[in-house]
């Protein structure tokens, strides 16, 4: 039964693991920024997941303030961003968060 204590922080655990976006704009910068491309799988106002060929799909936080989209070279916002169109993203590490810097979606992002 010692068990039972951290069973129970488990479970209460993955509710902090999605906080919210960083606030600071220097976050944001792309230089040093990881890239990845793919097809978007799923789409919300605060998420993307991209599926990639031969690896999982990956999950990555938008911040409404500071995420930078395009879609097809123009500006846009994340309800524009519609399943099966190619992405290319660029993004930040928050801890066990992945944070969108600029998501690319459409015929440029290829």
């Amino acid at each position: 039964m010692r068990y039972l204590p951290a069973l129970g922080l488990l479970l209460i655990l993955p509710t902090f693991a999605f906080a919210s976006p960083p606030s600071d704009p220097a976050f944001y910068q792309e230089k040093g920024a990881f890239e990845i491309s793919g097809t978007i799988s799923k789409v919300e106002s605060d998420e993307i997941e991209i599926a990639r060929d031969g690896l999982p799909d990956a999950e990555l936080e938008i911040s409404k303030q500071h995420t930078k989209i395009t879609v097809n070279g123009k500006p846009g916002q994340a309800s524009q961003l519609t399943k099966g169109t190619p992405v290319r993203a660029k993004f930040q590490l928050d801890g066990d968060d992945i944070v969108a810097i600029s998501i690319e979606a459409g015929a440029k992002a290829q």
